[in-house]
């Protein structure tokens, strides 16, 4: 496990020197198991938060067909939820139980998808609950462009964005882990 863990960063790290990518991190990272809650902004999240973080990640399904990113979602032990299929919903509950009873942390996006506005979308509760349930501290995360546009939200096309955002000197981003709850 630590092996992966090690991959999972490196990898990440990787990516984000590609990308030109420059993290500002804020606050302390988690020293015991948690459930990492963070806001959604884009793609890129997944990588800034497995260079800092590399804990199993909850994204959707249709992550499998994208470039680069799909070819890592099994090596990053991500959970992909099928939203359209409420047992899938479940199964991806269920995957996070088992992964916080061996130990693991995880990260979720409560808000269920991207958004670019300052504040955050209305939270879905099942994390929390579970959370609650297991006695698992969470902890907040926040992430944030300095250049709104350098997020990617999914009504716009995901190639040009890509294909910008590589041709871009830098993009910074400010990375925040709260205190536990």
């Amino acid at each position: 496990m630590e092996n992966s863990r090690w991959f999972v960063k490196t990898w990440a790290k990787w990516a984000l020197k590609i990308l030109h990518i420059k993290v500002n991190f804020y606050g302390a990272l988690p020293n015991l198991q948690s459930l990492i809650m963070s806001n959604h902004r884009s793609y890129l999240d997944i990588f800034v938060l497995l260079a800092y973080f590399p804990a199993s990640i909850v994204g959707k399904k249709e992550l499998q067909k994208w470039p680069i990113i799909g070819q890592a979602t099994k090596l990053a032990r991500m959970f992909l939820v099928d939203r359209s299929i409420f047992k899938s919903l479940t199964e991806t509950m269920d995957g996070i139980d088992t992964a916080l009873n061996i130990g693991s942390s995880v990260i979720l996006f409560p808000e269920g998808t991207t958004y670019k506005g300052s504040l955050t979308l209305h939270f879905k509760n099942g994390g929390f609950a579970l959370a609650s349930r297991k006695g698992i501290q969470i902890i907040p995360c926040a992430i944030n462009y300095l250049n709104a546009d350098d997020a990617w939200v999914g009504k716009e096309l995901f190639v040009p964005h890509f294909i910008n955002q590589m041709g871009k000197p830098v993009t910074e981003v400010k990375l925040w882990f709260g205190d536990p709850l």
